[in-house]
């Protein structure tokens, strides 16, 4: 007897649910994945992950330094504020960061991102040609408290890193 090689689909025809989901396992299993992302994007969008999370850690930090000085009453501090601050700057920001990546960093952890250099400072000051930003921290109607970081780059024509940093927490009356 001959095996009858077109009982195998009048069989399937008749259960055609059961040929449905096996095809449909048997397509699954053979696909690539589901993801179209390139190993770039996939990298990209992990380095954005890591950034937005190192700026929410940022900020968390900047408002538990800010809320010490308070209640320690150190805001008036100027030198101790300043050393403060720009440790703790320093230990998301260190000597050697892309100056580009380090400002992407303060934008996300919510700072204003100024345009890089100065024109109020002379030539010969290293703070003419400093990246300068800022975040408003606690408003009222007689003060205002910020932060403020200046980005020092190689050089005044090389911005490719960060060669010195200097922040400080300020409250400023009208």
């Amino acid at each position: 007897m001959k095996p009858d090689k077109h009982a195998l689909f009048r069989r399937l025809r008749r259960t055609p649910h059961i040929f449905a989901v096996g095809l449909a396992g048997l397509l699954t299993a053979c696909s690539p994945p589901a993801s179209n992302q390139s190993t770039e994007e996939k990298a990209a969008s992990m380095e954005r992950s890591s950034v937005s999370q190192k700026a929410a850690r940022l900020s968390s930090d900047i408002k538990k330094l800010h809320e010490k000085l308070v209640d320690e009453k150190k805001m008036k501090a100027h030198e101790e504020n300043r050393a403060l601050s720009t440790a703790l700057i320093s230990q998301y920001i260190p000597k050697g960061t892309s100056f580009d990546e380090a400002e992407v960093l303060l934008k996300a952890a919510g700072f204003e991102v100024m345009p890089r250099g100065n024109s109020n400072y002379p030539d010969s000051s290293p703070e003419r040609y400093a990246g300068y930003s800022r975040k408003k921290l606690d408003s009222m109607p007689m003060s205002l408290t910020e932060i403020s970081v200046l980005l020092f780059p190689k050089s005044s024509t090389d911005y490719s890193a960060v060669i010195n940093l200097t922040s400080i927490l300020l409250t400023t009356y009208p």
